[in-house]
C-alpha cells in the first residue's frame, strides 16, 4: 500500500518487496549494506517508507548480471583487468 506524505508518495516495505522481487529479508540486508543513501524514512508507526527512486534504484542492483571470465585451463577465476571488471555498484 503506498502512502502519501506531503504531496510524495511513499512505499512499505511489503509494497517494495512485492514489486522489486525480493525478500523482506534481503531488503532489510541490502538496506544495512548502504545499498540506499543514508537517508531513512518512517511514519508514525515506525514502518520504513522508500521511494520511487529508490525502487527503480533497489531493481537496477537486483537485476545486475556480473561477468566473470574464467581460465578454461585451471578453472580458476583470473585478477581483475580491464575487460574483466564487476560492473560497478550505482551511487545512490
Amino acid at each position: 500500500m503506498t502512502t502519501i506524505i506531503n504531496g510524495k508518495t511513499y512505499y512499505r516495505t511489503a509494497e517494495v518487496c512485492r514489486l522489486v522481487g525480493i525478500s523482506r529479508n534481503t531488503l532489510f540486508n541490502l538496506a544495512e549494506k548502504s545499498v540506499f543513501r543514508d537517508t531513512e524514512r518512517r511514519d508514525f508507526h515506525g514502518w520504513r517508507l522508500f521511494t520511487g527512486e529508490e525502487i527503480d534504484a533497489l531493481k537496477a542492483c537486483v537485476n545486475r548480471v556480473d561477468i566473470i571470465k574464467r581460465d578454461v585451463t585451471s578453472g580458476t577465476v583470473p585478477p581483475p583487468s580491464s575487460d574483466n571488471q564487476r560492473v560497478p555498484t550505482p551511487d545512490w
